[in-house]
């Protein structure tokens, strides 16, 4: 796929002893599914079976893992049902994977959500990033599980609204459980990053786009924290 980056890359997450959990995809030959494993007692063990929506029919990858304060992990993924793509998210619950809401979609059935980034809110709510089509170009969007439902945070992201396409992102959870999300764009100068807050109702703009010189730039492959 041209502009992202390698669908095999893992996710991981650390819980609070210092055991990791890690989610990758793998082919078993036919289609790619999201496996999670945990490291404990001094060996790797599964976690539930492999993840696809669509099992044994489409590419189940890019998978985003986070893991709640009790070490519960969450999972988010992107995967085609056969005509689009869409975001998938589930969390382990008694013993299986369970779904949280519909597939994930800003215009749900006509164009493909890709690249999901996902982060855990204080609440242990999952918050999802992902890239779609929103007419002529790709954009930025942000939504949050409330726990029955998914809520969009504010509209479309971009530095330019129907001019340029959005590649990579990047999410981090600040203390009041708000999200801060970066992306990058193209703009007179290349590729640059973008970073904006979610005050609670708004998306504020954090500073201006970095690099910040006159320079020709291609960013890409971001990485967010937070102080």
């Amino acid at each position: 796929r041209p502009n992202n980056p390698p669908f095999m890359i893992p996710s991981l997450g650390v819980r609070s002893a210092g055991d990791p959990v890690i989610a990758w995809a793998e082919s078993d030959g036919v289609a790619e599914s999201i496996y999670v494993q945990e490291w404990t007692a001094g060996q790797w063990h599964p976690i539930g079976a492999a993840l696809s929506a669509v099992p044994g029919a489409t590419d189940a990858s890019f998978p985003s893992l986070a893991l709640k304060t009790n070490g519960t992990p969450v999972v988010a993924w992107e995967e085609s049902d056969g005509a689009v793509s869409s975001i998938y998210v589930r969390q382990w619950s008694n013993g299986s994977w369970q779904q949280l809401g519909p597939p994930l979609s800003a215009i749900a059935g006509t164009t493909d959500a890709r690249n999901p980034v996902m982060e855990l809110d204080s609440g242990g709510n999952p918050i999802v990033v992902w890239r779609e089509n929103g007419g002529s170009t790709l954009d930025t969007y942000v939504w949050r599980w409330t726990g029955s439902t998914w809520e969009a945070l504010g509209s479309a992201l971009s530095a330019y609204p129907g001019d340029t396409s959005v590649q990579d992102g990047a999410i981090a959870i600040d203390p009041s459980g708000n999200p801060i999300v970066a992306w990058s764009e193209s703009g007179p100068n290349g590729f640059v990053v973008h970073v904006r807050r979610w005050t609670g109702s708004s998306w504020e703009v954090l500073g201006g786009p970095l690099p910040n010189s006159q320079n020709s730039y291609h960013t890409e492959g971001l990485s967010l924290k937070l102080t």
